[in-house]
């Protein structure tokens, strides 16, 4: 099966609410839809959403690197497509191209794209409800509301407060609202020096934390063996 045509299309979707991290405030997610075209008359679908933090500069970056790649790739094998793209493919855009190979390759198959990629795939996967309020009542609130929509697991942003003891509030009032058997994780996006994160997860150790993600910058792996 033959690559025929790219297209593309860009597009803005706005967040009902800001959605705040230690890393700053997003307001809406952007992206690419990538449709791969075949001579079998099959269209494979892949998404390109850069991570927000990169800004316009992520998406732009796709759509350069995307005009850049769309002739040589006409009359490429699909199946070959899948299997290895090549190098210095920006990594959203990486991962909408594979996608689109795969999911044509599946449409022709008649399979769904998780049943092609395992024939065990599961039909459904869980996730965690993750919460970003800044004030305790308002992340009480959120915790309490995932917890009457099922969740059974939630993901507090952390890193924002000003001190062990704010993070202690603010956990503290999640853990009410969510009650004993919905685990907790929390996300502190490489907020904190390795002293606060020591500091601040001792604190909150009494909370039946399931793990703390990121507790110290991406990339120092020696202060996170010291977290550790």
């Amino acid at each position: 099966m033959k690559v025929t045509g790219l297209s593309w299309t860009a597009f803005r979707l706005p967040l009902r609410a800001p959605f705040r991290t230690s890393a700053g405030e997003i307001t809406c997610r952007e992206g690419l839809l990538l449709r791969l075209m075949t001579d079998a008359g099959i269209a494979g679908l892949g998404e390109a959403s850069p991570h927000p933090a990169l800004g316009i500069h992520g998406i732009h970056e796709a759509e350069v690197a995307l005009s850049r790649l769309a002739p040589g790739l006409l009359g490429a094998d699909a199946e070959r497509l899948a299997a290895g793209l090549p190098d210095g493919i920006p990594p959203a855009l990486a991962c909408a191209l594979d996608t689109a190979a795969l999911d044509a390759i599946a449409r022709a198959e008649g399979v769904p794209l998780a049943r092609l990629l395992n024939d065990q795939a599961r039909a459904s996967v869980p996730v965690n409800a993750t919460l970003a309020a800044e004030t305790s009542v308002a992340a009480a609130d959120e915790a309490a509301a995932a917890r009457e929509a099922g969740f059974r697991c939630v993901k507090l942003k952390v890193g924002m407060a000003p001190n062990p003891e704010g993070e202690r509030q603010r956990t503290a009032a999640v853990r009410g609202a969510l009650g004993p058997d919905v685990k907790l994780r929390l996300d502190a996006n490489g907020a904190w020096t390795v002293e606060q994160a020591v500091r601040t997860i001792r604190s909150l150790a009494e909370f039946g934390l399931e793990y703390i993600e990121q507790p110290v910058a991406p990339g120092d792996l020696r202060g996170m063996a010291r977290v550790r």
